[in-house]
């Protein structure tokens, strides 16, 4: 976004070859000056928002300044339910935007009230958070004749992309191992050759030349044009990257492409990698692991929450016969309780140190009984039988588990 008040440092990197509506990351890389302090980083080191070019920046009258950034959006932007800030800082508290219980004609009111743009609607990607614009009505538009359509039915906009080392799919089912017509491709379209979109392989020399060597004449559209010089062709909402014949947009790591192939939107880490031990929370571009009282993050990885307590971990186990608690590392083992006929199931009450045992015996049937990790309080509960496949449900155990065996199935109650 180039709106400023303060003209910024409008050189980068000595002796390059930019032109003069570029900048100088390096020696051998340009961008665009209006992609200075847009709090996007196109120099792939982030000269261009870094505080030596970027640091006298104001944003002009009329415009909202991005927090934690040096990008600028005109005010009439904001909280139009869009994300122009890099961080989304123009659709929340800071730029006084109320919660919003209604949406306007160009967006879609989800079923848990959040608005998104109109167009996000039916793309296969989950932008509600609860999947209502992903709904059974949905009607997916079937794939061009130039275009790759993915496992999960989005479409690609190019079916060149398909087998170029970049998985452009979700699903990944445009490259190895999911695609097999990749193996194939990889022999024929390797080093110096370049794929058509009917899938011939010709040389990268034959590109441009003035000549259908495609058949399709593939090798002959946007010949010699940059689109990634200019967002306003390119429409990439992120990085892009040049290709002999056309252009690809990409996005940074955390966020992933819609399905129209330009627009970069933010992954919700934590519920699909699950990336936390404990309590996860989603950024934008990324996420926050937190633990939960009583336990801190280890600093060798800090998604992964350990007990603050000196008390060394253990484990309870049991054959058919015993019960027995054992130290992680496997040095200190000992002898819970012995002499039983059959235990089928176990479990342990951290709390209040109590351990409950499920003993099968014939022909009395089953028993549940308690003690402490000490061995003390041996108790036998109280059995209540029920119907066949009913949920052993307890209190006392902390979990729920199905006994799923030939005999009778109870429930457990203790006064």
């Amino acid at each position: 976004m180039g709106w400023y008040n303060t003209p910024y440092r409008a050189s980068g990197f000595p002796d390059s070859s930019c032109l003069w509506n570029q900048f100088a990351c390096s020696k051998n890389k340009c961008i665009a000056k209006q992609w200075l302090c847009d709090g996007e980083n196109d120099c792939e080191d982030g000269l261009d928002e870094s505080v030596q070019i970027c640091g006298l920046v104001t944003c002009a009258p009329g415009l909202f300044s991005c927090p934690g950034s040096y990008a600028c959006v005109p005010k009439r932007w904001l909280c139009d339910g869009e994300r122009d800030c890099p961080d989304g800082s123009d659709e929340l508290s800071a730029a006084g935007c109320a919660p919003n219980n209604t949406c306007d004609d160009s967006s879609f009111r989800c079923r848990n009230k959040a608005c998104i743009p109109q167009r996000f609607v039916c793309d296969h990607d989950d932008d509600c958070g609860d999947g209502s614009d992903e709904s059974v009505e949905c009607a997916y538009r079937s794939c061009g004749s130039e275009e790759f359509r993915c496992g999960d039915g989005r479409c690609l906009l190019s079916s060149q992309w398909e087998c170029d080392g970049y998985a452009d799919c979700p699903d990944h089912s445009d490259e190895l191992p999911l695609n097999l017509k990749c193996l194939a491709a990889g022999s024929l379209c390797n080093g110096s050759f370049y794929m058509c979109s009917n899938g011939r392989c010709i040389s990268e020399g034959n590109l441009c030349d003035g000549r259908d060597d495609c058949g399709d004449r593939s090798d002959e559209r946007n010949c010699n044009v940059n689109e990634c010089l200019n967002r306003r062709i390119s429409g990439c909402t992120q990085d892009c990257q040049d290709l002999p014949v056309g252009y690809k947009c990409k996005c940074w790591p955390g966020f992933h492409l819609k399905d129209d192939g330009k627009t970069c939107v933010d992954v919700d880490e934590c519920s699909t990698t699950l990336p936390c031990s404990q309590r996860c929370i989603n950024t934008y571009g990324s996420y926050k692991c937190l633990c939960v009282d009583g336990y801190e993050a280890l600093d060798r990885n800090p998604n992964t929450c350990k007990a603050l307590t000196a008390e060394e971990p253990f484990l309870i186990m049991a054959d058919h016969h015993e019960i027995r608690k054992l130290s992680v590392d496997g040095s200190n083992y000992t002898i819970l309780k012995q002499g039983l006929n059959n235990v089928i199931h176990i479990d342990f009450d951290y709390k209040k140190e109590f351990i409950y045992w499920v003993d099968s015996t014939r022909p009395s049937g089953r028993k549940i009984n308690r003690m402490r990790l000490n061995g003390s309080d041996l108790k036998m509960l109280c059995i209540n039988y029920v119907d066949l496949d009913v949920l052993l449900t307890s209190a006392k155990f902390g979990v729920q588990g199905s006994l799923n065996e030939q005999d009778t199935v109870f429930a457990v109650q203790e006064d």
